[in-house]
């Protein structure tokens, strides 16, 4: 990886600039405080079914990276927003994505964490699937007159490799997403970005090389807890008003906090805390929307990967790559594993305490408007603003239909379940 700095990148521009005013809005410089979105948003699991389809069923999620899928056949099972999913690698070198039910009677097709497999068998009756999809074998169905295999193929779940090899997906059920990557993130995954916008953001990842890692390690947040509306620990991660107090031993012992930068992009918003101490592996980190990020350094790269399965029910994975020349075992990956990874670690486990604690706030009813600085706080104001806009067009969708809607859902297997009579008369499900 080249060297990067702080001061060498100051001078390069870029969102790492000097200025704290630099890409905010004109009503933020106005230095008003706003408001937080009302505590209901936070304890209400009405609200978040309907983000749920709104939002998690049709925008882009950060999944996982290229470098854990090295030879076709090559998978990786998982669960976001109450979805199963794999991706797994074909032998074109695609990765492709899939709901982990079986077309014949919902059971998983892959109940191993990982693995690799050309062919994938459903433990249940035996129907196999290819990693393109399509199905394989079916047995004792495949000469039925009415049977036909090209119908019967994996539920497909839409995937998007960014040039660094950050592999995204999207639910949406639709042959093309309502919301392609471009619309939902425009450049700002450009190593060199061209837009006006993309320019003030940086260009950091022309330093990220996509080839040379090894994938050493997840974490998972539950172990910590899970009682938490996903927005709730989103808010911490917008700001650094919160870096002093929130952690106390690490960020303001190590980092010049006075000079943190954080800017906002067409959907992500990144972050710098510049080192007190120069030094080349300085780590930068990207925030997604609506929920997920990445970091990468010299030596480490992490993926966040998101989960809400109700109101008060998130988590995450942490996916973390070393450098492929980071040998294990040695004295440099001990070093590395044992003093880089705890300290950050660490920073994880307040993020989620902090959120953890926040949470009891929001779900008494006494607390319902929360203020937000225009300046120390801005990235707040920025998402939040962006799921209310969300939240507002999928009413107006779900009026104009007369029902609910997710975009999660097959057409063909939407109308089979409102064509029932019984079904018809429950009217919508709102819980899964």
């Amino acid at each position: 990886m080249a060297s990067i700095d702080s001061i060498t990148y100051l001078k390069n521009g870029g969102y790492l600039q000097k200025g704290t005013k630099v890409n905010l809005r004109e009503a933020d410089i106005e230095k008003k405080v706003h408001d937080l979105l009302p505590s209901r948003w936070f304890r209400d699991e009405k609200i978040f079914q309907l983000e749920r389809r709104a939002i998690f069923s049709r925008l882009w999620h950060l999944a996982s990276f290229t470098a854990r899928f090295k030879k076709p056949g090559d998978y990786l099972t998982l669960e976001m927003f109450g979805w199963p999913f794999f991706l797994i690698r074909d032998k074109k070198g695609n990765i492709n994505a899939f709901h982990n039910i079986c077309r014949h009677r919902g059971h998983p097709v892959i109940t191993k964490q990982y693995g690799s497999s050309t062919v994938l068998s459903c433990r249940f009756h035996g129907w196999s699937y290819l990693p393109t999809g399509e199905l394989h074998k079916a047995r004792d169905y495949m000469d039925l007159q009415d049977f036909d295999p090209k119908s019967h193929s994996l539920f497909q779940v839409h995937t998007h490799t960014t040039a660094q090899g950050f592999i995204f997906v999207n639910f949406d059920a639709a042959e093309t997403p309502s919301v392609s990557f471009g619309d939902q993130f425009g450049d700002d995954f450009d190593p060199n970005p061209t837009s006006t916008t993309g320019c003030e953001i940086g260009n950091e990842y022309e330093y990220f090389q996509k080839h040379g890692w090894e994938y050493d390690n997840t974490w998972e947040s539950s172990t910590i807890g899970t009682q938490f509306n996903w927005k709730t620990f989103t808010d911490g991660f917008q700001e650094c008003y919160h870096c002093p107090t929130g952690h106390p031993t690490t960020l303001p012992k190590d980092y010049d906090l006075k000079n943190y930068y954080l800017r906002q992009g067409i959907g992500a918003s990144r972050h710098f805390l510049p080192l007190k101490t120069p030094s080349d592996d300085e780590a930068y980190i990207t925030w997604l929307y609506p929920i997920g990020f990445l970091s990468f350094s010299k030596t480490m790269l992490c993926i966040f990967r998101f989960s809400a399965t109700g109101v008060l029910n998130t988590s995450y994975h942490n996916e973390m790559y070393r450098r492929a020349d980071l040998k294990k075992p040695s004295t440099e990956y001990d070093e590395w594993y044992n003093e880089n990874i705890p300290y950050w670690r660490l920073v994880d486990i307040e993020d989620l305490q902090l959120a953890i604690a926040a949470q009891k706030g929001f779900s008494n009813g006494v607390f319902e408007k929360g203020r937000v600085h225009p300046v120390q706080e801005h990235a707040v104001k920025w998402y939040q603003d962006k799921v209310r806009t969300s939240l507002l067009e999928h009413i107006q969708l779900e009026n104009k239909l007369g029902k609910n809607f997710d975009y999660s859902i097959p057409h063909d297997q939407r109308e089979y379940d409102e064509s029932d009579p019984i079904c018809k008369h429950m009217g919508p499900e709102y819980e899964w």
